[in-house]
């Protein structure tokens, strides 16, 4: 369903003229990635809508690995390039997956000199709790976690760029 709506969010997008370029590749960031099958399945949706393609780029904590013990943001990285062999989705680049906490330290989230036109955040403000160990109780050091995930997907978003974040109705972030 997440990714229906994404669908039809980027067909708007394109339309009003709203993150996507129409001259260039689209950066795209794709915050807490996890293993790739999500992604895979948004990107497959609103590739139609990037006219000049794609620039994917993707992050997630450093130790979330798949079961095989891949990084999920290779594991992601890897399932985007293989759908676009496919052509399901319209890449202008091979994909770059970064690995790096969200909630703490000076981590980049993209490589440098690199700005996202579009972020994607899905699903993990929840994991600022796991992030902060023995604070993951003290109300001030979640929000200082949150704050700081928020600020570099901030510093990452190019100025005319577009950030969302789609959650799930039994999310608790």
């Amino acid at each position: 369903v997440q990714s229906i709506l994404l669908r039809e969010s980027f067909k708007r997008f394109r339309d009003k003229h709203v993150g996507i370029k129409a001259d260039s590749p689209t950066a795209v960031l794709d915050v807490s990635c996890g293993p790739g099958g999500y992604t895979t399945a948004w990107t497959s949706q609103i590739s139609q809508f990037l006219p000049r393609g794609m620039e994917f780029f993707c992050t997630d904590y450093k130790g979330g690995k798949t079961q095989a013990g891949t990084p999920y943001p290779t594991a992601t990285a890897n399932a985007v390039s293989a759908a676009a062999q496919k052509g399901a989705v319209n890449l202008a680049a091979a994909p770059v997956g970064i690995e790096a906490d969200l909630f703490s330290g000076t981590d980049a989230i993209m490589p440098p000199a690199k700005k996202a036109d579009i972020v994607h955040w899905s699903h993990s403000g929840y994991h600022v709790r796991d992030a902060l160990g023995e604070a993951r109780d003290d109300q001030t050091a979640i929000t200082q976690g949150l704050n700081n995930g928020i600020d570099k997907m901030w510093n990452a978003l190019d100025d005319k760029g577009l950030m969302f974040s789609v959650h799930q109705t039994n999310d608790s972030s």
